[in-house]
């Protein structure tokens, strides 16, 4: 058969979704990791240029390309000819600029000169003199070099410069938190390592109030030690000599813990608090009732029986302050942690804790024995691959515990429900498995008045 009339194509192309919008490279990986969109097995990543890299599909059958994501990197900008604040200027210039010797000057007198004493310093009439702030009691000259030599990020932060490290996401907040702690002008702030203490990016401010030091337990073995007094030594490099009030308070704990603080507390001249055992009262539900150093009836407003220490520490960091007791109790009582020994719903009882490491659920088990003994109930456990996770499985498993396993989703460190159930058979605990907490969920309600949900802290936010 033939035609002597030219003939076409008759397209039936379906809608296409838009490109999907992302700014980082992290964010490109964990969305081609996790398969979301059940995507093609052959794409194309296009790097249009340093700030732009686009994710295509395979042709089709008209020889075209889809464009599926869209990644454009958020630059940090430094807004000149304008007036900051020394602090402001100092994380500005941390957090926008890669590493440099000049950076390092520039850091290392901007929060220390004193207003009013810059000069001209040395014949070429470029570089300048000026009065810094040495020590509490003295001052020094110092040559501060000018013009500087300044490295802006001209990239995705994930991509290693040549003149500095990569900066990591976490480091991004934090600037961002000091930058939003400055121009709230915050009387305190309660700033939290985010790993470990001595290299954590938290760690770069040089004086503090006063550091407070929690219960100290085997969690990140492979980054910061493989004993609580190794990982106790680079927790307690949160201390400073430069102390407001001079004093470090820390949780009581084993002696190896305590030496360890104590030691660099000394060091840094500061008086070591150790919190004290409370006297129990009862519990109402979940929240406990205690005295501590005089103070009868205190009300937790936090879940769980190891917030009873918590609450001591507390207290003596509140003490240290001079804090009044009306203001402790009224802290204590309004005091809210979402995801620790967290009641999320009733009828079934739903309790969501995000204990991931031994201490965590050696505190967990403790607390549902206390609140809740002799109850049958599910456990919904998810983790991240590179948990030990049979020991905690072992201290939740009592004997009237079903367990259903699940993934936390949208993270490329997560075990699988099926894998984590399977790992969990070999090691003696049997249970199934649902893809995604909603799922399991769902299934635990159909069994159990009792629902626990535990293992990580990320899975909080697959409820949403």
């Amino acid at each position: 058969k033939w035609a002597d009339k030219p003939m076409y194509r008759i397209h039936h192309e379906l809608p296409k979704a838009n490109a999907l919008q992302m700014c980082t490279l992290d964010s490109l990986v964990g969305y081609i990791k996790s398969n979301t969109d059940k995507m093609d097995k052959h794409m194309l990543i296009h790097v249009q240029s340093p700030t732009k890299v686009v994710l295509m599909s395979e042709l089709d059958v008209d020889r075209c390309r889809e464009k599926l994501v869209e990644v454009n990197a958020m630059l940090p900008q430094f807004t000149f000819d304008t007036y900051y604040s020394a602090e402001s200027f100092v994380i500005n210039v941390m957090s926008k600029f890669m590493d440099n010797d000049d950076k390092e000057q520039i850091l290392k007198y901007a929060g220390t000169i004193e207003t009013g004493t810059i000069a001209k310093y040395g014949d070429d009439g470029v570089s300048q003199k000026a009065t810094i702030q040495q020590t509490c009691t003295s001052k020094a000259e110092a040559i501060i070099p000018n013009p500087v030599r300044l490295a802006p990020y001209r990239t995705f932060l994930e991509v290693e410069k040549k003149l500095g490290e990569k900066v990591s996401q976490f480091e991004i907040w934090t600037a961002a938190a000091f930058i939003y702690f400055s121009e709230q002008e915050c009387d305190y702030v309660v700033l939290e390592t985010g790993l470990g203490g001595e290299f954590d990016a938290t760690n770069v401010i040089s004086r503090n109030t006063m550091a407070v030091l929690t219960q100290i337990d085997l969690d990140h073995t492979q980054l910061l030690g493989d004993t609580t007094a190794k990982i106790a030594e680079t927790k307690s490099k949160i201390i400073k000599s430069d102390c407001e009030s001079g004093v470090t308070v820390v949780t009581g704990q084993s002696r190896e813990v305590i030496d360890v603080i104590a030691a660099q507390a000394k060091a840094c001249g500061t008086r070591l608090v150790v919190s004290g055992d409370a006297e129990s009262e009862g519990f109402d539900r979940i929240y406990e009732i205690f005295t501590y150093c005089g103070m009868k009836h205190l009300h937790s407003g936090l879940g769980g029986i190891c917030q009873i220490s918590n609450a001591c520490t507390a207290i003596e960091v509140a003490l240290a302050l001079n804090i009044d007791e009306k203001y402790i109790r009224e802290g204590l009582a309004c005091a809210k942690n979402p995801a620790r020994f967290e009641i999320i719903g009733e009828n079934p009882t739903v309790i969501y804790d995000g204990a991931h490491n031994p201490n965590g659920m050696n505190a967990l088990a403790a607390s549902m024995k206390r609140y809740f003994p002799d109850t049958e109930r599910t456990v919904i456990f998810a983790c991240m691959r590179d948990k030990d996770f049979m020991p905690s499985l072992r201290m939740l498993d009592d004997g009237k515990t079903s367990f259903i396993f699940t993934t936390v989703q949208n993270n490329v460190r997560a075990m699988s429900a099926s894998e984590l159930c399977e790992a969990a058979k070999k090691g003696g605990i049997a249970g199934e498995y649902r893809d995604d907490l909603k799922a399991a969920l769902a299934e635990a309600e159909k069994r159990s008045s009792l629902i626990l949900v535990c293992g990580s802290l990320y899975l909080y936010a697959d409820r949403f």
